[in-house]
């Protein structure tokens, strides 16, 4: 039973010397199926392809045929957001902190006039 993780995100090590080597990479990589994007980053010699089903086993065979390749990451494409909202009291406590602030202003102020 095989399956594939939809919009999957995979990262391999490659070997990139020259411009001439980087192009031979991108395009065995975007011919294969369910590939949506490539890119590669030279200085760091990684390579991340993103893609709905892509299958890492066919993509690893296709590179290895010409060049020397390691998986480093597979995953989702996107990884869900968290968002933190700080809670109610916490708002509170620090509105009612930033009152008391702006009120002890004030009394400065008023203390500088008198």
């Amino acid at each position: 039973m095989i399956f594939f993780l939809l919009g999957q995100k995979l990262v391999l090590k490659v070997d990139v010397h020259d411009q001439k080597t980087m192009t031979k990479i991108i395009k065995t990589t975007s011919i294969l199926e369910g590939v949506d994007s490539v890119s590669v980053d030279r200085k760091a010699n990684k390579m991340t392809v993103i893609g709905d089903g892509i299958d890492p086993v066919v993509i690893m065979c296709q590179l290895r045929k010409f060049f020397h390749a390691e998986i480093i990451a597979v995953g989702p494409a996107k990884e869900p957001e968290k968002k933190i909202e700080p809670k109610k009291e916490e708002q509170k406590q620090q509105e009612e902190g930033q009152m008391s602030k702006d009120e002890d202003q004030v009394k400065k102020d008023e203390n500088a006039f008198a």
